[in-house]
């Protein structure tokens, strides 16, 4: 009997010895820089895995990326430990009227991990408190061994998922699409003023709406959706099928001509 895999994580995926794709190469280059970029791509096209993927990298986690294209192939990077926060709006209250309380709550969460208190009922202040207390702590190393980044101001990595979601879900409702617009715009107005503690930003989602005061809160967002540089970076390409899975296409074909070799032969 055969089951699923029961991991949709990076780390899931390395530990349990699974089939990965290689996009770690072209990551290297994004994580270089700081962003904040936006990559639109459908559901089930593995951005959830990508930003996991990024957080590790962040997060310094070098033996989990052993024979992989950004270990293996980039030699000037540093591995540096950066505090990660990570949001996926899939995952949070969708009524406007509960949204924000549940965003603070998880906000609150990576906050005490740090050791930091924030005292906020707004989104917009919740989050500039986060990033800033948390770059601020986390600008000393604990010692001289500690693989923290050194003083400085751009300390924080930020990383969103599914950000369009909340309005998805009230589409056809034009009064709480525009409660949630207004949320979400205090929340990436806080974002782009928070700037100079970020290291990184990369924000996912299906489609990237034209609503002029909706991306304008993070106007110098890098859009990589149509970049023929990223183009790869979701989704398998059929040459990436053939090197990583056609072992075990060869075998369920074999597989399937010899049950219809059976079925022949069995037929009255």
């Amino acid at each position: 009997m055969l089951h699923q895999i029961p991991v949709d994580t990076f780390t899931g995926l390395i530990e349990l010895g699974a089939v990965y794709v290689d996009k770690t190469g072209l990551l290297s280059e994004l994580v270089k820089s700081y962003g904040p970029y936006f990559l639109a791509r459908p559901r089930r096209f593995g951005k959830s895995l990508l930003l996991d993927t990024i957080q590790q990298i962040f997060e310094g986690k070098r033996e989990l990326f052993v024979g992989l294209d950004i270990e293996r192939k980039v030699q000037d990077f540093s591995w540096t430990i950066f505090p990660v926060i990570r949001i996926n709006m899939n995952a949070v209250e969708v009524e406007p009227a509960d949204f924000q309380a549940d965003l603070i709550s998880q906000l609150k969460l990576y906050a005490d991990s740090y050791d930091v208190k924030i005292n906020r009922t707004k989104i917009a202040g919740a989050i500039r408190d986060v990033i800033m207390k948390i770059s601020i702590k986390c600008a000393v190393p604990k010692n001289e061994s500690d693989r923290r980044i050194d003083i400085g101001a751009r300390n924080v990595v930020l990383l969103i998922d599914e950000y369009d979601f909340p309005l998805l879900r009230h589409l056809r409702d034009p009064i709480k699409i525009e409660q949630m617009r207004s949320i979400l715009y205090g929340l990436y107005s806080s974002i782009k003023g928070c700037s100079k503690f970020l290291r990184f930003v990369f924000i996912t989602g299906i489609t990237k709406f034209k609503h002029p005061s909706l991306f304008s809160a993070l106007n110098n967002v890098m859009d990589i959706t149509f970049d023929e540089n990223f183009s790869t970076i979701c989704g398998f390409t059929k040459d990436e099928i053939k090197l990583n899975y056609g072992m075990y296409l060869d075998k369920a074909l074999s597989v399937q001509r010899y049950l219809k070799e059976i079925f022949h032969q069995v037929r009255p």
